[in-house]
């Protein structure tokens, strides 16, 4: 399964930090792969105007393919010609800081995420997404501030509000715990690994 959240043109997000349980505070997640199709990334390099165009698409779109069929060490090396070649060079970032997330290679995704918000400035999915790696990496309080940002620039965010509510609940803030994964439902009411990890391990709080 593939879920993401779109930053319009300039990538996507995850929804979950990377981990199989809850107790602790771990989050059940589903990788973030591409937001396209391989059918449709065909028939964008089809659709280019010249040589040239269709040379630059090529090789963005191999890597989104690569990404799609989860073969992330080949996506990655498409995606970092593009970054030194200015190809499409956010959605290249954005899209190789999910190759490095499904690797586990947090630090190298959040490096990744650093440099796109230098490219396209202050978004509330890249702060969603560097908090979710510095979830992954039990950077807790790191974490925390990241998500904070993002909901700062974006209140109406519900996978902000969920991955608050692990690190909270890793350090034992049960009820700010709650708190969280009420406003994450409040949001996106019919999300039904919200609903489960609410049942689970909130409802008795």
């Amino acid at each position: 399964a593939g879920v993401h959240v779109h930053m319009d043109e300039n990538g996507e997000t995850y929804t979950h930090a990377d981990s199989e349980e809850h107790n602790e505070g771990d989050v059940t997640t589903n990788n973030s792969l591409s937001a396209i199709s391989e059918s449709e990334a065909m028939e964008k390099i089809q659709n280019s105007d010249t040589d040239e165009e269709l040379r630059e698409l090529g090789i963005f779109y191999k890597g989104k393919i690569m990404q799609i069929q989860r073969n992330f060490e080949e996506a990655i090396k498409s995606f970092t010609y593009c970054i030194i070649n200015e190809i499409k060079k956010a959605d290249a970032l954005s899209a190789r800081a999910n190759c490095f997330y499904s690797l586990k290679k947090y630090d190298l995704a959040l490096n990744d995420l650093e440099e796109l918000q230098e490219t396209i400035g202050y978004n509330p999915e890249i702060y969603t997404n560097k908090g979710i790696n510095y979830l992954s990496l039990n950077k807790l309080g790191e974490a925390k501030i990241q998500f904070d940002k993002s909901l700062c620039l974006s209140e109406h965010n519900p996978a902000a509000y969920y991955n608050r509510s692990v690190a909270n609940f890793r350090l034992s803030n049960y009820i700010q715990a709650k708190n969280d994964i009420e406003k994450a439902l409040e949001y996106d009411p019919n999300n039904q690994f919200y609903i489960d990890s609410y049942n689970k391990f909130y409802k008795q709080l």
